[in-house]
């Protein structure tokens, strides 16, 4: 769903999205869902999905906020199909700041 939306609503090439990666966090092997990146190739939003029966809890966030440590990515989007959260991380405050929708694409 989100991949069709971000091609073919949104027009983003789909170059510029990788899809189910892995990555290491302390040594640890993790996998990202989905990242955008921007034409001069710096992710610009990191995903994270989970399954429409699953509650998007306070878990989720903090899954993401720690990927997003190792990645550095602007701006954060947790979504179970149902429920769409977009946020950037504030280091300084160390919560989030939300997002009414992808900021990125704004025309």
């Amino acid at each position: 769903m989100w991949i069709i939306y971000l091609v073919e609503y949104l027009k983003i090439n789909p170059k510029l999205i990788a899809i189910e990666r892995a990555f290491s966090i302390n040594q640890l092997n993790k996998r990202f869902d989905l990242v955008i990146f921007s034409n001069t190739t710096k992710p610009v939003l990191l995903a994270e999905f989970k399954a429409p029966g699953v509650k998007i809890t306070q878990s989720s966030f903090d899954q993401i906020a720690q990927y997003n440590m190792a990645l550095q990515v602007p701006y954060s989007l947790v979504s179970n199909g149902m429920q769409h959260f977009c946020f950037q991380i504030d280091d300084d405050r160390k919560g989030f700041v939300w997002q009414k929708d992808l900021p990125l694409f704004k025309s």
